[in-house]
Formats: C-alpha cells, structure tokens, sequence
C-alpha cells in the first residue's frame, strides 16, 4: 500500500509561512502516488495559487489534500476553502488577469489549465470553495491500493448509474455507495453528479452529508446512498444510508450497518447514522441492490481476506444479477 496518510489531510493557512509545507506535501504526496515530476511540479503550482489568494484576499481558511478513489481511476484533490466575501462573478474570475481582491478568484486561471476537474461554490456568507482534481495515470497492482471499486451496467456500454466513491484524508476515509433510480445515459449523469459533490464533501458527520446530498438532487430522479466515515485511529465506522444499498464491516464476523427507507431527492426522512467498531485488516464492503444479497453474504466469508480491489471485483462477478446496474466498493482498513 502507498505510504501517504501522513501526507493527506488538514492544513490550516493563516500566513505565508503555511504555504510552503502545504506545497512541499503535495509536491510529496504527488510523487508518492506515481505522478511524474512534471505533473507533480503543476499540482504543487496550483496549490500554491489556492493557499496564496487564501493569504492575500481570503481572510485566511484551510486546505485539505485528498486522494479519491472512483471508478477506474484515482486521483489528487486540492480542496480549498476561505473565509472571504466571495466571488462575485465566477465566470469573469476564470478569465486571465482577473483580480477583485475578493478571495480565491486571482490564480483561478491558472488552477483550471493545470487541473483536470475544477469546481467552484462561493458566497458573501460562506466565502470560496475551490475543490482542483487532477487524475493518476499510473497504474498501480491490486496489493498497492487499499480501496477497489467495481461497476456492470445492465446495458452494454458505461454508462452505469451504480457508482461509489472512496476519499482519504488523513486517517480518516469517506466511502459512498449510490445506485440512481433506473438506467441509461440519465441515471449515469446524476451518479456523476453526485461523485463531483463527493470529492470536496465535508464528511465527518456522515448523516448531515447525506441531508445535504437530498438537497443538492431534490427534484431529480432520486437515488439510494450509504455514506460512510471510516476513522482509523478510533477504530469506529459511522453509517448513514436511505434505501437499500448495503454496507458491511467484513472481519472475523460480518456486521450489517443499518439505513433508513426513502429516496434521497425524493422522499427521505432525516438521516440518522449508526456507528460500528472496525479493527486494522477489517474490510468495509457496500453494494447495490445489482448485487444479489444472499449470494453476497455466502462469498463474503471466502472472499473477505483478499485485496480490497479483488474482493469487490469478485463481488461483482460472482453476484451480479444480470437485471440491473450493480456496483461494489471495498476498503481494507490498515493498522
């Protein structure tokens, strides 16, 4: 497995003196998870960009390096966050030369041609939020990894609207489920909306974030969730989820951790979370309802000890029911 948890996580940006550990780390961290030196000199750039206007226009505010897992690849977030007026107008700060002095809006330029994903929420209230994604194209082996995350669309193309999710930061871990309400290119389009929401989530209270996904998609077609916060030097999972999406903490037994009925963006009740004890080399396993759940629960015993990337893809293959979207994420907890 990559040796980054202490890379990942937290950086509080007050002065200028912030700025260089922050860029030094992801400089590292870059490295590290088989960016070249040229990508990693961009990534440490564009950080460098974020953490500064934080300084200069933000009224100061902290910087959070993630890696994300999804499907098919893994990658790098910067996610940025001031305490600034916002930016009035977003798309003239993503202009060359712009500059209000008004937050993170000068620099933004730059951060959008070096990352590959961008994304931006601000207000006068709330100040900026800048979550820059930039994708790995290394690839790495399955012992490497500590997350996999397998997908079947029921038709024969990519557009699935199973998806899931993995986020490190720190020691701790985001992990999301989500299976959209029917198939095809509209169910993919709202899955992808949801996993660009993800990356730059505040997980830590795994209920509020599910309340605040059933805003960001009321309205739409709706889906199922389970979001789940793993947290490594506590030895705890906390678990909220709305229709029938399964998460499993998988070790010497299997643990079920319970969901509410409802659809999120449709009709959802408050979330409510449910915490669980995990121990180092325990696997947190969730998947759809693609999946069937008895044929599940009797690999899982077989399967459980594996790498985290090979057990979701047997999962997938042993499980799958042919009628539907499937999908399956799995995460070994380290010690």
């Amino acid at each position: 497995m990559l040796g980054t948890d202490s890379l990942t996580g937290l950086h509080a940006i007050r002065s200028r003196r912030d700025v260089g550990p922050l860029v030094e780390a992801v400089r590292e961290l870059a490295s590290r998870m088989g960016f070249g030196s040229a990508p990693a000199a961009l990534i440490a750039t564009a950080t460098s960009e974020l953490a500064t206007n934080i300084v200069r226009y933000g009224g100061g505010g902290e910087v959070a390096l993630r890696r994300v897992w999804e499907p098919g690849r893994r990658g790098l977030a910067v996610v940025a966050r001031d305490r600034g007026p916002g930016i009035a107008d977003v798309e003239a700060a993503l202009r060359p030369g712009y500059s209000t002095g008004g937050g993170l809006g000068l620099g933004l330029p730059a951060v959008v041609r070096i990352m590959d994903d961008v994304a931006i929420a601000t207000s006068p209230d709330a100040g900026t939020r800048v979550v820059a994604l930039r994708w790995c194209h290394r690839s790495a082996s399955a012992d490497e990894q500590p997350c996999g995350i397998a997908l079947k669309p029921l038709q024969d193309d990519s557009r699935c609207g199973d998806t899931a999710i993995v986020v490190e930061e720190g020691e701790r871990w985001g992990v999301a489920i989500v299976d959209v309400l029917g198939h095809g290119r509209e169910a993919h389009r709202l899955a992808r909306r949801l996993l660009r929401r993800l990356r730059g989530e505040d997980w830590s209270d795994p209920a509020a974030l599910l309340d605040r996904l059933h805003v960001h998609v009321r309205g739409s077609r709706g889906a199922a969730a389970g979001v789940s916060l793993v947290d490594a030097a506590r030895g705890r999972v906390r678990h909220a989820g709305v229709g029938n999406t399964v998460t499993a903490v998988v070790g010497t037994s299997v643990q079920r951790l319970t969901g509410r009925s409802g659809v999120l963006g449709g009709t959802m009740p408050r979330a409510r979370a449910f915490e669980a004890p995990v121990a180092a080399g325990d696997a947190l396993v969730c998947w759809t309802d693609g999946l069937a759940d008895r044929a599940v629960r009797k690999a899982l015993p077989e399967l459980g000890a594996g790498p985290a990337p090979v057990l979701a893809a047997q999962l997938l293959e042993r499980c799958a029911r042919g009628t539907d979207d499937a999908a399956c994420v799995a995460l070994r907890i380290s010690g």
